[in-house]
């Protein structure tokens, strides 16, 4: 389960309207193969957002379910490939927050 929503100014929309689709397909194949997930255990969404002109006109925010393999080190090498590849979509800064769900308290209902 990685819940991946990339929040973005609404002035960044992209003139390419096949950006954004490709943007998170490419940010799906990357969840699946780093953290190890099939592709319908991910949820990936890009949003349209109205900023405040002082913060990152991109924010990517990732909710993961924790697991041994999932060091910090990894984790940190996929917010980086996610800042990269998502900075190649939109211009503009681009912020990466991610945390892990309690597994014992989360339920998805699909």
């Amino acid at each position: 389960m990685p819940n991946l929503k990339v929040y973005f100014d609404e002035t960044l929309l992209p003139p390419d309207e096949a950006a954004i689709p490709r943007l998170l397909t490419d940010l799906r194949g990357l969840l699946c193969h780093d953290l190890a997930v099939k592709i319908d255990a991910c949820q990936l969404a890009a949003i349209a957002v109205k900023g405040l002109p002082d913060q990152p006109a991109v924010n990517v925010e990732l909710a993961y379910m924790p697991g041994p393999a999932r060091s910090p080190d990894l984790l940190r090498a996929v917010a980086e490939q996610i800042r990269d590849r998502t900075a190649e979509t939109f211009a503009g800064g681009v912020a990466v927050r991610m945390w892990a769900l309690n597994s014992d308290s989360y339920l998805a209902l699909k």
